[in-house]
């Protein structure tokens, strides 16, 4: 890789990536020999890279209106204001880890980036 500069790149190597530890880190190669191998894969959890964030817990309905795409009222356990503009972890009425939302003025939390839930085939 040219770099326009007196140095140049020839490899580039992760060393780690927070949170998570480089100990757990396997190379690319190796990942491609266990998936043609048809060994499972330990998956660490996607909610894992963001534990530093506040756990939103959302019930049914909010559940349903966040993976619309619309706004969420999700005062806080306390009952206190939560700041704005924080990024948050949401969690569905099921525990499931749907994605990340931003606090809005009010308690309010709007959808930021979200998983897409893939139902398994046959439970439809």
């Amino acid at each position: 890789v040219r770099l326009g500069t007196v140095g140049h790149v020839a490899q580039l190597r992760r060393e780690s990536v927070e949170p998570f530890d480089p100990a757990a880190m396997i190379a690319l190669d190796q990942l491609a020999a266990e998936v043609t191998a048809g060994r499972t894969l330990p998956v660490i959890p996607a909610d894992n890279a963001v534990a530093h964030l506040a756990a939103v817990a959302l019930d049914a309905e909010a559940t349903r209106r966040l993976l619309h795409g619309q706004s969420i009222h999700a005062p806080t356990a306390d009952g206190r204001v939560r700041p704005v503009d924080i990024t948050l972890r949401l969690y569905g009425a099921d525990s499931t880890f749907l994605g990340l939302g931003l606090a809005a003025a009010g308690n309010w939390v709007n959808p930021k980036r979200l998983f897409v839930l893939v139902a398994p085939q046959g439970s439809e």
